[in-house]
């Protein structure tokens, strides 16, 4: 029973808004940081995705304005999205009330926003007000280059755990090209009486020319580790490999089946389309690697078991028909021996 409530715990780290928005992720309150890998479809091609989760306990908004207090306040997202080619990000924040409230309240969390990122140059270039509830403005540019997202993480945690990975993992990432690159999100809401920091960074790539067979999943290899061990922090912490076990690619159905998995992860369970491997991570211990083998499988082509029939079935049909034609071809030879009676 307590194995199903933490299994059930944990499908809670995994919210999405919708498809084409920002995913609004808030990790399990069991889990201070989470490493998630996905394998998925965006319907022509394999893709990988790669998050970074940190649940933190220090906050760099000053929660004392008004704009933040709890009797009216909901939450806020600070969060990039690559523009045009890739060559740079658009700064864009969500407010969210609980109940009806003016634009001054909501221009003021705005402004502190600014100021806690050094986005002060940064001016609104679309706004948008919903019933007075949720604001969302859309800001300037910041550069994709590594300095400029280094700045904009500054406020992940400084370790030790699995933020002393981000580096490296930007390091691979940025600033990358048409098919991968960093996205990154600061999520601050209300919790019960208090206030939940957030931090997600996120990598999405093509996984290679498409073709039916066996792909490695190797997370060192996928965030930049260069084989060193994973310590988790001081809290337990978790990492995730998430397979969409039926996917469409190219208006084809194929199955995602699972070869291999080193080490084995704690928990295994099917939730919806998603196959979920979690590996739990105890305060500061080691994790050398994850390494899961898959076998992408054409639902559209022939059974193996129904080709094999068939070749049986073959192979019997010509044996009964030789089988026929030779006692065909004796009974006709011993008439032609014994020539015609009388």
């Amino acid at each position: 029973m307590k194995r199903e409530m933490k299994i059930i715990a944990i499908i809670g780290i995994f919210v999405v808004i919708g498809t084409t928005q920002i995913a609004h992720v808030h990790c399990n309150s069991e889990f201070k940081e989470l490493i998630d890998v996905l394998i998925a479809s965006d319907g022509t091609s394999l893709n990988t995705e790669v998050n970074f989760y940190f649940d933190m306990s220090s906050i760099p908004i000053n929660i004392s304005l008004p704009a933040f207090d709890l009797q009216h306040f909901n939450y806020a997202e600070y969060y990039t999205t690559r523009y045009g080619n890739g060559d740079r990000y658009m700064i864009d924040l969500i407010c969210s009330f609980s109940k009806e409230t003016n634009e001054t309240m909501a221009n003021e969390a705005l402004q502190e926003f600014l100021r806690a990122f050094n986005h002060g140059s940064l001016s609104i270039l679309t706004q948008e007000n919903s019933n007075n509830v949720t604001f969302r403005y859309r800001l300037g540019y910041i550069s994709n280059n590594l300095d400029s997202m280094r700045n904009f993480f500054k406020y992940k945690p400084s370790g030790p755990g699995f933020s002393n990975l981000v580096d490296k993992f930007l390091q691979l990432y940025v600033p990358g090209n048409t098919t991968t690159g960093i996205v990154g999100h600061y999520t601050l809401s209300k919790s019960g009486i208090g206030y939940k920091w957030e931090v997600w960074i996120q990598e999405s790539s093509k996984f290679g020319t498409f073709t039916s067979g066996k792909r490695t999943i190797d997370l060192n290899h996928l965030i930049n580790n260069n084989g060193e061990s994973l310590i988790s922090c001081e809290y337990k912490s978790a990492v995730v490999v998430r397979l969409r076990e039926n996917l469409t690619i190219d208006s084809k159905t194929y199955s995602i089946k699972i070869k291999s998995m080193s080490p084995q992860p704690d928990y295994n369970y099917v939730q919806d389309n998603d196959r979920r491997l979690i590996w739990e991570l105890e305060p500061n211990e080691e994790l050398q690697d994850v390494v899961v083998e898959i076998n992408l499988i054409s639902n559209d082509d022939p059974k193996p078991f129904f080709i094999e029939t068939a070749i049986v079935f073959i192979v019997l049909l010509v044996i009964a028909v030789s089988l026929v034609y030779r006692r065909y071809s004796k009974q006709k030879y011993r008439g032609i021996i014994k020539g015609p009676k009388g």
